[in-house]
């Protein structure tokens, strides 16, 4: 859950890496110190030649998490103070080792010096390969080791060089004093991170040319009968060819190969343009394993050049040659890479209305469909590429469905759709998906000279019909839906499905639909040169800790969501940067934050930071002809928009709980009666912002949505020109002080747009001046009334308390049902007939669904958009006639 990305392209090697495939066993045990027995805590664990590698905890325990490769290892122990441990061990696949082991301690009299001399020998010896910017001695002893000293320096064991040529960091755990270029010297690997896409490439370059022509190449080779495609021949002194049947026989260690030879082998490796040669002198016969490691090394004699090879050069015994890097790099990239398309209802809307859509996610890797991102950010970004409606959506399976109500103040414009996960912004600002969507003003018409002709355009994959030709107005329409592979089978899909009114939402050309934007493109994957945003697997909580000076500071930290009160540990980075991911929650929740340098008090603040993908980059190139009518062109019914709902951000405030049987509406105000009164069940709950839910709710009260006011348009003898903010009181406790028309923080709009209406009882409104609050009442009073006990949501002294916004809940879409004699008075002039972003087919291809038509007639527009069970996008218009009644 939690992830800092300080090493970022040590993220790509280590997906490289675990590409690898190993028969999979286990060390684990408890290391003691040899004389008291007691538990050794920080014990470097590791296998010998690799990266592999643990630490003991408190209580001596270890465990090499990593898959281990079969065959004979050398497991290592270090700590200060102790004496080396070193013992071979035979790994079987499928085996858990448990060990019990002890370590001696060493006389701390006996100190050991090594001389600049000494030194220079050992890089010369052991690095001759690289130059001298191409690695670095990193113990704190050398940090000026190119001074001139003929005297001794005090050594800090173990050595440790940082080789940038291969990506490695070295750490020696050998005597100095006695060290020779041995490959059997305790060394462990560390991966370094990279900088960059270029580096990393360069890395794995530079670690497939060290490893070609090495005797462990050439073993591997032989053991996969793959000399020849690997460049090799092998002869007698003589210069007679040998087979690799000649050169094996069976070993009596399983899983290794024995080679044998009576003389000499000549190897000759062709690199590149030119040809290595190798002689190979063997005493006795040798084991080795199909990796090419050496069971022995003492009992083979070469001299060429796989002799030439230093410690600078060498590989930790996990390598994997790549056949290809890129296509290596492209495939560790894809285990994160996803991609998104949004199906909208219209190709354009006007404001006050819905944008209904259906966001369907694509995967390199389809086997992680459910495993990668779990939070999809949706957005709306106006002309002056500002972002204007933001939701977080949780993805299940790769689907998530919602919608945007555009307030009816909104100004018209080329407007952006734009859809993306945090993974997907490290592929640039052109992996994000954006739609155009124009939304034009109220009395615009779309010119229908651009109309498509209507004719209905299935596809190989989809077939869509209708129980009849022709319908009429407020007729039931039935419509059936077949979907194929390609091969032309019944085939399972998920698809979305928007019929629209012709009339009044022209058909305009497509400019793209999921059949073209839904497909992987590889060559993004290539393009990446920073992986600088992680994977988001649920709601997450990112910013910076700063300390009772406003300093930026390190921290450990306690993370506890109030509603599960589970702690959780977590820790900022060097730059008082945390991040965290993976909370489940809808709406809002609370969570308590405490740095472990708080006693009874809190210590510091944490500020919780938003860094949603830049916006500089989008350009309008969309032009949709419309014409002025001077008449509203939609009139937006109260299936799609309860009249008044609009939808925001919750921020949840403390109150008391109202007596519920006495009843919230008949509480005594202390100002007295009100003049109007809502009661819960009059709010919509499924949107959580008060301020939005007031709107068209109250006589004489004007909401302005964009600048957050609200007046009453008669208080006071205000005018609409001259408004002045209402008192806003919560349980009878004022929290806003009234006289603000400035829509600044403070002010009543402000105030009710913290408000969640799930947690109002009731609310009163008085228009006429309230004298025991002086001006601050002069201009009305809106009083709240909370149905629960909110009050325990106060932090403890030591914790801070901070409010996170949650997934956004889906709303749906109501139709009419003209079999009921209830509706049947309600002028109908739906532009959406219908939109249902849950439109799946059975096993056998099959779907149906059943809805009313509106009271224009006209050519009804389908459209149908989703990806089969076999994730092939499909797509499909259909067209069908209503007339009159």
């Amino acid at each position: 859950m939690h992830l800092l990305v300080a090493n970022r392209w040590l993220l790509v090697s280590l997906l490289i890496i675990q590409s690898i495939s190993f028969s999979i066993a286990q060390i684990r045990g408890k290391i003691l110190d040899a004389k008291n027995g007691k538990p050794l805590e920080g014990v470097e664990v590791f296998i010998n030649q690799s990266a592999i590698a643990a630490s003991s905890d408190k209580e001596g325990a270890f465990q090499l998490a990593e898959e281990i490769p079969q065959g004979f290892i050398d497991l290592i122990l270090f700590k200060k103070g102790y004496q080396l441990f070193q013992s071979s061990i035979r790994i079987e696949p499928g085996r858990i080792y448990n060990l019990n082991l002890s370590m001696e301690r060493i006389d701390k009299k006996n100190k050991e010096q090594l001389s600049l001399q000494q030194l220079n020998d050992i890089k010369t010896s052991a690095f001759r390969s690289l130059s001298a910017s191409q690695f670095k001695v990193i113990n704190k002893d050398f940090a000026n080791n190119g001074r001139k000293q003929s005297g001794p320096l005090q050594v800090e064991l173990p050595l440790i060089i940082e080789n940038y040529f291969l990506g490695y960091r070295l750490t020696i755990y050998a005597n100095p004093l006695t060290w020779t270029a041995s490959f059997n010297t305790p060394i462990r690997f560390e991966y370094l991170s990279a900088n960059g896409l270029k580096e990393v490439k360069l890395r794995e370059l530079n670690r497939k040319k060290s490893y070609n022509g090495t005797l462990r190449h050439f073993l591997k080779a032989l053991s996969m009968n793959r000399l020849g495609e690997e460049g090799y021949t092998v002869t007698t002194k003589e210069g007679l060819y040998l087979k690799r049947d000649s050169l094996l026989e069976p070993s009596s260690i399983k899983g290794y190969f024995r080679l044998r030879a009576a003389k000499e082998l000549i190897i000759k490796f062709k690199n590149g343009n030119a040809t290595d040669e190798s002689v190979i002198r063997l005493p006795n016969l040798i084991d080795f394993s199909n990796s090419g490691r050496l069971l022995n090394t003492n009992s083979i004699k070469i001299e060429g050049s796989m002799a030439n090879g230093d410690l600078g050069m060498s590989l930790p015994i996990e390598y994997k040659e790549l056949e290809n890097v890129d296509d290596e790099i492209v495939n560790a990239l894809g285990s994160i890479y996803e991609s998104v398309y949004l199906h909208t209802d219209k190709p354009y809307y006007y404001p006050g209305e819905p944008i209904w859509f259906k966001a369907y996610m694509n995967y390199y890797n389809q086997e992680l469909r459910n495993s990668i991102s779990k939070l999809l950010y949706v957005e709306l970004i106006n002309p002056t590429k500002a972002i204007v409606l933001r939701k977080q959506l949780a993805l299940d399976s790769g689907f998530a469905s919602n919608d945007f109500i555009l307030p009816d103040t909104l100004k018209p414009g080329t407007y952006f759709l734009r859809s993306y996960t945090n993974s997907m912004r490290n592929f640039g600002d052109e992996n994000l998906f954006v739609k155009e969507l124009p939304i034009l003003p109220k009395v615009d018409k779309v010119d229908y000279a651009i109309a498509r002709k209507s004719a209905s355009v299935n596809s190989k994959l989809i077939k869509i019909s209708t129980d009849k030709e022709l319908y009429k107005t407020r007729d039931r329409v039935q419509l059936s839906v077949q979907t194929y592979d390609s091969t032309g089978l019944p085939i399972d899909a998920n698809m979305s499905i928007s019929i629209t009114d012709a009339t009044q939402v022209v058909d305009v050309p497509l400019r793209d639909s999921i059949e073209q934007l839904f497909p992987i493109q590889r060559r993004k994957l290539t393009q990446v040169n920073q992986i600088s945003y992680p994977v988001e697997t649920g709601i997450t909580l990112a910013g910076h800790f700063y300390n009772n000076k406003g300093k930026i500071e390190k921290t450990k930290f306690d993370i506890i969501q109030w509603s599960k009160n589970i702690p959780q540990l977590s820790e900022t980075n060097d730059q008082g940067f945390f991040w965290q991911t993976g909370f489940k929650f809808y709406d809002s929740a609370y969570f308590l934050l405490k740095s472990d340098k708080a006693s009874k008090t809190a210590y510091g603040t944490f500020k919780l930071e938003q860094s949603p993908a830049a916006t500089h980059y989008l350009t309008s190139q969309y032009s949709l002809p419309a014409l002025f009518v001077g008449s509203v062109q939609r009139i937006v019914s109260a299936f799609e928009v309860p009249k008044g709902d609009s939808l925001l951000n919750v921020v949840q405030i403390k109150g008391k709980k109202i007596d519920e049987e006495k009843g919230a509406e008949n509480v005594k105000s202390t100002y007295g009666s009100s003049d109007f009164m809502l009661a819960d069940k009059d709010l919509n709950l499924n949107y959580p912002n008060l301020l939005y839910a007031l709107v068209g709710k109250v006589p004489g009260m004007t909401v302005n949505i964009p600048e957050e006011k609200v007046f009453f348009t008669r208080a006071s003898g205000m005018t609409v020109n001259n408004p002045g903010g209402p008192m806003v009181m919560i349980n009878d406790v004022p929290v806003s002080p009234g006289s603000s028309p400035d829509g600044g923080p403070g002010n009543a709009g402000s105030v009710l747009a913290m408000i969640d209406p799930r947690t109002v009882k009731s609310i009163g409104f008085t228009k006429r001046i309230n004298v025991l609050y002086g001006t601050q009442g002069a201009n009305g009073v809106i009083s709240v009334y909370t149905k629960q006990d909110i009050s325990s949501f106060n932090a403890p002294a030591n914790f801070q308390r901070v409010q996170v916004a949650g997934f956004n809940r889906e709303r749906q879409l109501l139709f009419p049902d003209y079999t009921t004699s209830t509706e049947t008075s309600i002028p109908d002039y739906r532009s959406t007939i219908y939109w249902n972003p849950h439109f799946i087919t059975d096993e056998n291809g099959r779907a149906t669904v059943s809805f009313f038509s509106a009271d224009l007639p006209g050519i009804y527009h389908v459209v149908i958009e989703g990806i089969t069970s076999e994730n092939k996008p499909i797509h499909a218009d259909y067209y069908f006639e209503v007339e009159s009644r």
